[in-house]
């Protein structure tokens, strides 16, 4: 905890130095001073947005960093890796944001700037999720969900899909990824009929079931 404090402060001592502030212990010496300063409250106020200015920087930061270079080193092993030894060493993803559920660079929601999910919704229906392109380091906030209902007729759910999409410049590549998902999951969602009973057919097959009752 206190190593993580400690380079907290040293990231805002560095981001007060390169924007002409005063450095940390300049405004810690002017809060903890006896001496009234008009300056205390405003630099109170500039340490309680501590929390936000460091998500500021980070989102600079992890906006100069490749896709490529992160799929490179998660490549080898994530979260959302799942390994079968069948099958020749099959790999598969349990990220919500890849359609295909492929280990693969281009279905790897957690590596593309912009990803799409695919999910069954309540009643029936089908939810649509994508990836903001802004706040890529804060995965709580960074997406964007539509549903559809239930009583919503396919064609009408594919074409929503796509507007959201694909007509929408969003990952055109992954367009009929996205289709086949939402039509897998509303077939898996109808109500299975029971087989009929088999109709006994010919003279000598009725002849032996009576026989039989």
């Amino acid at each position: 905890m206190h190593d993580q404090l400690d380079y907290f402060l040293t990231l805002y001592d560095s981001y007060l130095r390169c924007n002409g502030y005063l450095s940390l212990s300049a405004v810690g010496a002017l809060l903890f001073s006896t001496e009234p300063s008009p300056t205390k409250v405003v630099l109170r106020f500039d340490l309680i947005s501590i929390a936000e200015l460091h998500f500021k920087m980070t989102e600079h930061l992890q906006s100069n960093v490749s896709q490529d270079l992160v799929w490179e080193i998660c490549r080898p092993n994530n979260a959302f890796l799942v390994k079968r030894k069948s099958g020749g060493g099959s790999q598969f993803s349990r990220d919500p944001l890849n359609l295909m559920n492929k280990h693969s660079r281009k279905y790897a929601g957690f590596v593309n700037n912009k990803a799409v999910g695919i999910h069954p919704a309540e009643k029936g229906g089908v939810t649509l999720a994508t990836k903001k392109t802004k706040h890529l380091n804060r995965p709580a906030v960074n997406k964007n969900e539509v549903s559809w209902s239930g009583q919503k007729s396919g064609p009408k759910i594919y074409k929503g899909i796509v507007n959201y999409t694909a007509k929408q410049g969003y990952r055109a590549d992954l367009r009929q990824e996205a289709v086949a998902r939402a039509s897998a999951i509303r077939e898996s969602q109808r109500p299975k009929k029971e087989d009929p009973e088999p109709k006994i057919r010919g003279s000598k097959a009725k002849k032996a079931e009576e026989k039989s009752t």
